[in-house]
């Protein structure tokens, strides 16, 4: 049979992004578009004022499918005080689970589960975190943040401190046919992960809420997500057979999925 082969270039698709499509949760708030970099940003939130004790969360209420690829890209701002507090997390978690977990260290997903979550770490905290003294990601499961499944390890490829008060791109990717969810910190892959999240974490469920958490604590910092401008980039990769179909699915985020 015949191979039809799917090459699209570049594929740019503006998409309106309403603040209301979000459910938003604790201290975090709709802000209009932040100054710097982010330019084609449509939604964005403060997910923690630069204050003592603040946690909050922003989640879509569409639900994720985990059968199919998808690409996120997000815009964050993790405040412009060096050591501040506490960071921010990517949340993937059940429909049934809370919005906000543990504040502090916790960043907000701390004890949410089941889950995955990839953290953005601003504060070297101690046991039981045990994190390493620089700015830091890492991947863990059910809100466990004593035992990461990935790192810590510097979260910027380029520099120790991301506290700069400058936004900060992070793209997210799932690939369903490996299992491998991959993290990217402006522009440079930081870790791929590979699991099948959808049954060793979700039950077989692959329905899944996904959205950001954040907090802080004793230290403090202003704590900012943007969902930009859907940008597609669809390459060779995607192939089909002469009679078949492929389906296209544009969420209104920053994710693309396909399948």
């Amino acid at each position: 049979m015949k191979l039809l082969v799917l090459i699209i270039a570049l594929l740019y698709v503006n998409v309106q992004l309403r603040s209301q499509n979000f459910t938003v949760h604790g201290d975090a708030f709709g802000v209009p578009i932040l100054s710097g970099s982010c330019t084609t940003a449509d939604t964005c939130f403060t997910l923690t004022p630069d204050s003592n004790f603040q946690e909050g969360s922003v989640f879509h209420p569409d639900l994720f499918n985990l059968n199919h690829f998808f690409d996120g890209v997000f815009c964050l701002n993790f405040g412009s005080k060096d050591n501040g507090a506490d960071g921010i997390a990517f949340v993937l978690k059940d429909t049934g689970t809370a919005n906000i977990g543990i504040t502090g260290g916790g960043i907000g997903y701390e004890s949410i589960s089941p889950s995955v979550a990839i953290e953005f770490d601003t504060y070297a905290n101690t046991a039981p975190y045990n994190d390493i003294p620089f700015d830091h990601t890492a991947l863990s499961i059910n809100g466990v943040l004593s035992s990461h499944q990935v790192g810590p390890i510097l979260m910027s490829a380029t520099a120790p401190d991301v506290e700069d008060g400058n936004i900060h791109f992070v793209r997210i990717t799932w690939n369903p046919r490996n299992t491998t969810l991959s993290m990217y910190f402006d522009g440079v892959l930081r870790f791929s992960y590979q699991q099948d999240i959808k049954n060793t974490v979700f039950g077989g469920n692959s329905n899944v809420q996904w959205g950001f958490t954040s907090s802080t604590g004793g230290a403090t910092n202003l704590q900012q997500v943007c969902f930009p401008s859907l940008k597609l980039n669809i390459g060779p990769d995607l192939t089909i057979c002469e009679g078949d179909t492929v389906e296209l699915c544009f969420n209104e985020a920053g994710i693309t999925e396909y399948f």
